[in-house]
């Protein structure tokens, strides 16, 4: 069984990462399940876990994220820039 401070530690279910990273909820599923092919051919995946059938992260597991997508992939677009400010 999972202590509740388990599931609150993981505070954001996919819809409020997007709003958080401004993009849609899909872009952040696909972060979270197929990840971003790195030139090395590993993938770079957004941490998030399950519970009760539901995907959830938080706001450090995303600011990791985009921290990784700027200096590993050069990606400077407005998500990126809207999403460090929004957390």
């Amino acid at each position: 069984m999972l202590a509740k401070d388990d599931v609150d530690s993981w505070d954001l279910d996919l819809r409020d990462a997007g709003k958080a990273a401004n993009v849609h909820p899909a872009t952040v599923s696909r972060w979270v399940l197929c990840g971003l092919s790195k030139q090395d051919g590993s993938r770079l995946h957004l941490e998030a876990r399950r519970f009760g059938g539901k995907w959830r992260t938080n706001r450090a597991a995303l600011q990791r994220f985009i921290n990784r997508l700027t200096s590993e992939f050069g990606f400077t677009s407005s998500e990126a820039d809207a999403a460090e400010h929004a957390l």
